[in-house]
């Protein structure tokens, strides 16, 4: 199994603290099209404003739980950049009361820069905020963001006797889940890499997804903890008793 490691923002849902006029004209998605400025004023950026004094702030949803290494923003090129991007945290997280800082960034950055993480952090979302007070319209402009890193796998999750790093994986799961250990067997599967059939348990009940056992018992005619062996085979070794 390959893991691939590459812009996670593309195209990702956004959201931003902006005007009206902002989100129509310069919306929050600007910042993840694909597209980078050249020296004019690009419609495909994205406008934070906000001109009550709080913090101009952007954010993006990867849709799934990520390793991230660096963040790298653009900014305007134009003459009319106004020192913008500025002062300003870059978060990562799951949900809001468990941020963690992946950089602060204070002198204007009037091309483009790459904020790495002091360590890969791991999350689904990704916040852009500016300080407030910093100019006397609390403005930022985000020409594109892009976000390095690869989809997380908990190594936890793999059984002690393989390995697991972060570019392939575990080599395997431990029974119960499925490859890329993110999601458990389905119903009636179980094992390793959810390989196995659950037997014949008892009132069609589901077996252990780690180990296949039928915790309620086997259905009549079948035996054994995984309820894999009919009984019927022994019982036709009988010649003077009938089977029960």
């Amino acid at each position: 199994m390959y893991i691939i490691i590459g812009n996670l923002a593309f195209n990702k849902p956004t959201n931003v603290t902006a005007s009206d006029f902002y989100q129509k004209t310069y919306p929050a998605t600007g910042a993840v099209d694909g597209i980078i400025p050249d020296n004019t004023l690009n419609t495909h950026c994205a406008h934070l404003s906000n001109d009550n004094g709080t913090s101009a702030e952007w954010w993006t949803d990867l849709g799934d739980v990520y390793k991230i290494y660096n963040i790298t923003l653009y900014s305007r090129t134009d003459n009319n950049n106004d020192d913008r991007l500025q002062q300003f945290n870059l978060t990562v997280y799951n949900t809001s009361d468990n941020e963690v800082l992946c950089g602060y960034h204070h002198n204007p950055v009037f091309t483009h820069i790459t904020i790495t993480c002091p360590r890969p952090l791991i999350g689904r979302y990704v916040h852009f905020k500016k300080k407030a007070n910093v100019t006397k319209e609390e403005a930022a402009v985000l020409c594109e963001v892009i976000i390095i890193g690869h989809k997380y796998i908990d190594c936890t999750l793999c059984p002690n006797s393989v390995s697991c790093n972060d570019v392939t994986g575990c080599e395997a799961c431990h029974g119960s889940y499925q490859p890329e250990c993110k999601q458990r067997c389905e119903d009636g599967i179980y094992g390793t890499n959810c390989q196995d059939q659950c037997g014949q348990c008892k009132t069609n009940t589901i077996c252990d997804r780690y180990n296949g056992t039928c915790h309620d018992g086997c259905q009549i005619w079948w035996t054994i903890t995984i309820c894999l062996k009919i009984l019927y085979n022994i019982c036709m070794q009988c010649k003077h008793f009938s089977c029960l």
